[in-house]
């Protein structure tokens, strides 16, 4: 294996869904390993940690979510909700997760970036446009060039995707996680609902709004947002998100 690529995990991919996706990025540095199940990715991972300069590590992973379209409605429900169990798990070990589906209805879509998953690409899609977007997904989530930093009460931690108020461990879903880093690295400015949609969420701007205002809403409660916090998260109407710093002890 060449030193300077990077292993990505296929996860329940079909042969041809193989073919595709290592064909797509034959050319790029990453070299594709296809998983059939979450047993088999977990062996591996396993393998990694106990012995790095034998087993690579895994730098990231693709789920292959087909079958969906062609369920009815219930089985298609049980479905996504196996599959989002399983993004939340992914989330939790690798930074960059990305969902293949032959379903890209708002609602599994949704679902799927509410669980963790970074990006949804469509199947379908041409293999020129697929290429695009599987690449730019890879490289998007880079290596944070400084694991941790601290602001005041908050210590970030990017490596495990974590956050500690005053010492303490804060619960913060995925989804959550990154609008309060978002928040952060972009403090003081007006951030737009479509900005945050696309940079967060991976949504198009046209998408329902709501999921922006209850990710915030929960933030304020568990980060100490408010009117009695060191940093308060606004909600400017027609404008967008704000958050500044209104007490300085």
């Amino acid at each position: 294996m060449n030193d300077h690529k990077h292993q990505i995990a296929l996860l329940h991919a079909e042969h041809d869904d193989v073919h595709l996706v290592s064909s797509l990025l034959c050319n790029e540095p990453f070299d594709v390993v296809s998983h059939k199940d979450m047993h088999s990715l977990a062996d591996d991972l396993f393998e990694s940690e106990i012995s790095p300069t034998v087993v690579p590590s895994t730098f990231g992973v693709v789920v292959c979510a087909r079958g969906a379209s062609k369920m009815n409605n219930q089985s298609s429900a049980g479905f996504t909700d196996h599959l989002t169990d399983e993004l939340a798990q992914l989330t939790g070990r690798y930074k960059r997760v990305l969902v293949l589906a032959d379903s890209m209805d708002e609602n599994t879509v949704c679902t799927y970036l509410s669980a963790g998953a970074h990006h949804v690409i469509a199947l379908d899609e041409s293999p020129r446009l697929m290429q695009a977007r599987l690449v730019a997904g890879l490289r998007l989530h880079k290596e944070p060039v400084q694991d941790e930093w601290k602001l005041g009460p908050y210590h970030f931690d990017l490596s495990r995707r974590a956050v500690r108020m005053d010492g303490k461990n804060l619960r913060l879903s995925p989804r959550e996680f990154e609008l309060a880093r978002y928040l952060f690295e972009h403090r003081e400015r007006i951030i737009s609902i479509p900005e945050l949609l696309d940079a967060v969420w991976s949504l198009p701007e046209t998408t329902d709004s709501r999921r922006i205002d209850t990710a915030a809403c929960r933030l304020r409660k568990k980060m100490s947002l408010g009117l009695e916090g060191v940093w308060q998260l606004r909600r400017l109407r027609r404008e967008g998100y704000q958050l500044i710093k209104v007490n300085a002890n």
